[in-house]
């Protein structure tokens, strides 16, 4: 049963077009909690979880349901560690995508919602002072950048790996001076970590699959098997445009297999190899991460993000 001190049950922190708004769908079948993201203090999340709690929902001391938030990009903003100070018990759900398919999605999701990068290479170049970056690291205060797709460094400053020289070859972190030293405020994060990627959401093998949604029900102490997990994928961005904006925003949207992103999809694949590998060899050494079909995890499904996808698109 659910600890009853445990305010949070859980919550979605990362990362952006990872499917955390189709899991907060089906979370949300059994949970109280806000609609969105819910990307404020830890203090005024939980305060708003309970001003938005429905009186006819069943009683939370009969584990019923569970209470949890969602925070895409919650990695980025050091909310992890505010929020393991606070709730150490509440489950993190992190969700990961190749990095080609997900800079795909986002770009595109941007450009629905009305957004102009006229170039997608123009979203590569990396911060170079502490000045220049934003809250996800992003340069020029932005919020979509290449960098955002280097998920394991971002997932390190969970402190559930030893951090060594080999581990950390292929990292850089946010100190220019000093880009290969872990920051200091790298700190053990107490709270349990279910990973997910995010394929295994409707995964074709339907055991597997009902495996996954098993697995996740069990993970924050959750009695009961978690409804609605054969919905379809929520995709999000503005719906209902008027039929010549759309055409307009569509023609600017990219499909990343094209030729003309070659690059950009050299720089991705390097970014896929080397999360890939960290997970498999350091991240889920630690007690702490929990995945969901632990032996086909890496060699089937992470393996996967050793070749571009575009290889085998029709």
């Amino acid at each position: 049963a659910a600890s009853q001190h445990r305010l949070i049950d859980y919550v979605i922190l990362a990362f952006a077009k990872c499917g955390t708004t189709s899991m907060e769908q089906v979370l949300r079948h059994d949970s109280q909690a806000p609609p969105g993201d819910t990307c404020l203090s830890v203090g005024a999340a939980i305060k708003s979880s309970y001003e938005n709690w429905d009186s006819e929902t069943p009683s939370r001391a009969n584990n019923n349901i569970m209470t949890g938030l969602k925070c895409p990009g919650g990695l980025h903003l050091d909310y992890a560690h505010s929020w393991g100070i606070v709730q150490p018990q509440s489950l993190m759900i992190v969700g990961i995508r190749h990095p080609i398919l997900s800079f795909e999605s986002w770009y595109n999701m941007f450009v629905q919602n009305g957004w102009n990068f006229n170039d997608p290479y123009k979203l590569i170049p990396s911060c170079q002072d502490y000045e220049s970056c934003g809250h996800y690291g992003c340069p020029d205060d932005g919020v979509v950048c290449t960098d955002r797709l280097r998920y394991h460094v971002a997932l390190a400053e969970l402190g559930k790996t030893p951090l060594g020289d080999n581990e950390t070859a292929n990292m850089s972190f946010h100190d220019w001076e000093h880009p290969k030293e872990v920051p200091s405020w790298y700190r053990t994060v107490p709270n349990k970590v279910f990973l997910y990627e995010v394929s295994q959401m409707a995964d074709p093998d339907l055991e597997r699959r009902r495996q996954f949604w098993a697995d996740l029900s069990h993970a924050p102490d959750f009695p009961h098997e978690l409804r609605g997990q054969n919905k379809d994928p929520i995709k999000p961005g503005k719906k209902g445009l008027d039929p010549e904006v759309q055409k307009e925003r569509n023609s600017r949207k990219i499909d990343i297999c094209h030729d003309a992103y070659d690059d950009l999809r050299e720089l991705l694949m390097k970014y896929a190899r080397e999360v890939s590998d960290w997970i498999c060899q350091y991240f889920l050494e630690s007690n702490d991460v929990i995945v969901s079909s632990r032996d086909t995890f890496c060699p089937e499904i992470m393996a996967k993000w050793k070749v571009d996808p575009c290889d085998t698109r029709t």
